[in-house]
């Protein structure tokens, strides 16, 4: 992803705090590979997505990448731990809880271990000083079946 060599290749701590992300926000195995397949999910959105922040009179390309939480992971409980532990050990969990009680509070129609989809995506970015920017994006599942009024 360096576009064309417009953009420096991803440091190996970058690499590897994506490989870990990714790992704990999916519940995937530490041993498993970047050469692996992830578990196919045929939905239209389920594929790995990325962006590149480009700014007309900037001078940087500025690529983000979106963990696909709502697909891949076992399921929004375990993918909120995941994130916890990612922070955790970079000690950048000190508003965890918060995060944790707004999914809770948003999730009011299921239990966050019956399901995924109240988080849909953990994006990353790569800041100046090397670590990851970490973005999450929720869905209010309004259409689930449990929000349907009889």
């Amino acid at each position: 992803m360096t576009v064309g060599g417009a953009i420096d290749p991803l440091s190996s701590t970058v690499r590897s705090e994506l490989k870990q992300l990714w790992g704990q926000t999916l519940g995937l195995d530490p041993e498993f590979a970047e050469t692996e397949d992830l578990k196919c999910n045929k939905h239209e959105t389920a594929g790995v997505l990325y962006n590149f922040d480009i700014k007309p009179r900037g001078t940087s390309i500025e690529p983000k990448l979106y963990v696909p939480v709502k697909h891949l992971a076992n399921n929004d409980y375990d993918a909120a731990l995941g994130l916890k532990g990612f922070l955790a050990a970079r000690g950048r969990d000190r508003y965890f809880a918060n995060y944790m009680r707004a999914l809770e509070r948003s999730c009011t129609h299921r239990s966050l271990k019956d399901g995924r989809g109240i988080q849909t995506y953990i994006g990353t970015g790569i800041q100046k000083d090397g670590s990851l920017s970490l973005c999450s994006y929720l869905n209010q599942e309004v259409y689930h079946p449990n929000r349907r009024r009889t």
